[in-house]
């Protein structure tokens, strides 16, 4: 790639926080196709009815004007599932209700909001060990499942706490449960 190929594919890179290897097959599976602005309407709004109780709202136009307002934008699922939300006459129906990625967050919060940090003064105690968990986490070579195991009062709970908060820092979604 050269020019401006090139810096574009920097930029999705760094948005998107990934390797060559990984940003080009997320971009192998995708499609991509021009579609005659009546056929798209037409697409748009037979996919919305399966998704929102609009009985007078066209869907086409809401889109239309949300993604024309996110133009150069980052977007996600969450953002425009929010919007729409927001808007008077557009009822969603269950299966649009939280992402995969809202219910990994919420009960992981649950998790965290069942521990409260062990602290000196009010700093907490950083532990060595949550950094090398996360690069274990990060590394594509690394292990596929990662146990952290120690007596009771040793601090794993600590190392958890401050491995989700390097995870959700890098933009990694992830799922703590208590056992």
């Amino acid at each position: 790639m050269r020019g401006e190929d090139a810096k574009d594919w920097g930029s999705l890179k760094d948005i998107w926080g990934l390797d060559d290897a990984t940003l080009w097959g997320w971009l192998g599976r995708c499609e991509v196709r021009a579609v005659p602005e009546p056929e798209l309407e037409g697409l748009i709004e037979t996919h919305g009815s399966l998704l929102f109780y609009a009985p007078n709202a066209p869907l086409f136009p809401v889109l239309r004007a949300f993604l024309e307002g996110q133009f150069n934008q980052t977007l996600t699922t969450e953002a425009a599932r929010e919007h729409l939300r927001s808007l008077a006459g557009f009822q969603l129906r269950w299966s649009l209700d939280p992402t995969l990625r809202e219910r990994l967050k919420t009960e992981t919060d649950g998790y965290l909001g069942t521990y409260s940090p062990f602290s000196a003064g009010s700093a907490v105690i950083p532990r060595a060990q949550a950094v090398e968990v996360t690069k274990l986490i990060r590394d594509p070579d690394g292990p596929q499942i990662v146990l952290l195991h120690g007596v009771a009062g040793s601090g794993k709970s600590g190392v958890v706490r401050q491995t989700i908060d390097q995870l959700r820092a890098a933009g990694i979604t992830q799922l703590a449960l208590k056992g």
